[in-house]
C-alpha cells in the first residue's frame, strides 16, 4: 500500500507533518509529497534545518521558492495564486537559500515559528517538514538543538532504518553516538535490538524529542528490503507498541518501492 493508505488521508490534509530520525527520512518525505500530488493536492515541502536540493536526486516538483524570512510568506502567496500554479496538484519546495556543502547542494529552511506562520496561511493542502539531519545514517539520537519541530505539527514521523536492527552500536552505525548511548542506556558495541529501539522511541530526549503534546507519533521502520524476512520488523513493532510506547502506530516501509508501506501495526 502507499503512505496515504497506510496512515489515512486525514493525517496530511490541512495538517503539518514533521519527519525526524534517519534511515531514509527524506525519501519518505518526498514519496509522501509525490503521492499527495498525484491525488490532486497542493503540497509544501520545507525544512527547519537543511535538506538536499531536489535536483540532486532528481525528485519531481512544481516550483522552488527561495526567499528570506522577511519575504517568504508573500512569495508563497504569490506563487500559489499565479496562473501557472493552477492544475491538478503541485509540489512547492520552499527554502531561505541554496547552499553548497561538501560539493552538494542543500536548501536551508526556516525557523519552527515561521513554519507555523506558513501553515496558518492555509494556502496549501498539506505541509511536510524535515526536522533534523542524519548524514545518511539509519539510526541516530537528536542533538542538543534538534529536532526542530513546529508547534502546529499534527503528526511526527520518527524514522529508523531496519538495517540498523542487529547491528553493533558504534560510530559506523549510529549518528551522534554519545547521545545515542546516553538516551538508550547502552554501551559501545552493544547490539541494537528491540529493547534499544524502545528506549530510543520513548526517551524524553529520543526519537520524538520536542514533539508537541497533541501531535500523533508514528514510528516508521524503513528499509524493509534489508531484512531477509519482514517478520522481525513486525515483531519489533508489536513489541514496542505493546510496551505502551508513546508511538501510536508503526509503519514498516521500503521508501524506494512504488507501494512503500509493507505493514501497518496499530495499538490494540
Amino acid at each position: 500500500m502507499n503512505i496515504i493508505e497506510g496512515t489515512g488521508l486525514d493525517t496530511f490534509i490541512h495538517s503539518l507533518c514533521t519527519f525526524t530520525g534517519g534511515g531514509g527520512k527524506s525519501s519518505l518525505l518526498y514519496k509522501t509529497a509525490e503521492e499527495l500530488f498525484s491525488a490532486g493536492f497542493n503540497v509544501l515541502v520545507s525544512t527547519t534545518t537543511m535538506i538536499y536540493h531536489p535536483d540532486v536526486k532528481k525528485r519531481p516538483y512544481s516550483r522552488l521558492v527561495i526567499a528570506d524570512a522577511g519575504r517568504i510568506l508573500e512569495r508563497l502567496k504569490k506563487s500559489i495564486s499565479s496562473p501557472a500554479a493552477f492544475g491538478k496538484g503541485s509540489i512547492t519546495i520552499a527554502a531561505s537559500e541554496i547552499l553548497r556543502a561538501n560539493k552538494e547542494l542543500k536548501l536551508k529552511g526556516f525557523s519552527a515559528d515561521l513554519m507555523d506562520s506558513i501553515y496558518k496561511l492555509h494556502i496549501f493542502d498539506a505541509l511536510l517538514v524535515e526536522g533534523d539531519g542524519a548524514k545518511h545514517f539509519s539510526i541516530k539520537a537528536p542533538g542538543d538543538n534538534e529536532p526542530v519541530i513546529p508547534k502546529e505539527t499534527g503528526t511526527v514521523f520518527g524514522v529508523v532504518g531496519l538495517d540498523s536492527l542487529g547491528a553493533l552500536i558504534n560510530s559506523k552505525t549510529v549518528f551522534r553516538l554519545d547521545q545515542f548511548m546516553q538516551v538508550t542506556h547502552s554501551k559501545e558495541n552493544d547490539m541494537i535490538d528491540r529493547k534499544v529501539l524502545l528506549k530510543l522511541v520513548d526517551a524524553e530526549n529520543g526519537l520524538f524529542k520536542n514533539s508537541p503534546i497533541h501531535a500523533r507519533k508514528i514510528l516508521v521502520l524503513n528499509k524493509g528490503d534489508t531484512l531477509e524476512s519482514i517478520d522481525a520488523a513486525k515483531e519489533t513493532g508489536r513489541y514496542i507498541l505493546n510496551k505502551n510506547s508513546v508511538a501510536s502506530g508503526v509503519l514498516i516501509t521500503c521508501a524506494k518501492d512504488a507501494d512503500p508501506v509493507k505493514h501497518v501495526i496499530q495499538k490494540e
